[in-house]
């Protein structure tokens, strides 16, 4: 019995292999084609650059809340990241949640 049930996980782990894989080669293909369609576009290779720079992912495994942060203090690039949101992933600024954390040695008053 025991052997059973160790060859029916082994065989649903390569199952899940090959599925995870799979997904992965069509999220490829997928991306590598609409990446063409955006190269040109100065928003979405700076956003893309500025969230590979300070951009992250967070969500505890298997936790359905999960989100994607870009920390940053220059305004501009807040903005810009917001308008990449927007643009090209269809985020509504309405569904954004923004945490301004202002350290004790900063000046909140002339930021």
């Amino acid at each position: 019995m025991h052997n059973t049930g160790i060859k029916a996980l082994i065989k649903r782990n390569k199952q899940q292999t090959k599925e995870a894989l799979d997904r992965y080669a069509l999220i490829q293909q997928s991306t590598s084609k609409s990446y063409y369609n955006y190269i040109n576009d100065s928003l979405f290779i700076i956003s893309v650059s500025l969230y590979w720079a300070e951009g992250y992912k967070k969500g505890a495994l298997g936790s359905k809340w999960k989100s994607v942060d870009f920390a940053n203090s220059d305004p501009k690039m807040i903005i810009m990241i917001i308008d990449f949101f927007e643009k090209f992933l269809h985020v509504k600024k309405s569904n954004l949640k923004i945490q301004i954390i202002a350290h004790k040695n900063v000046d909140e008053k002339n930021h």
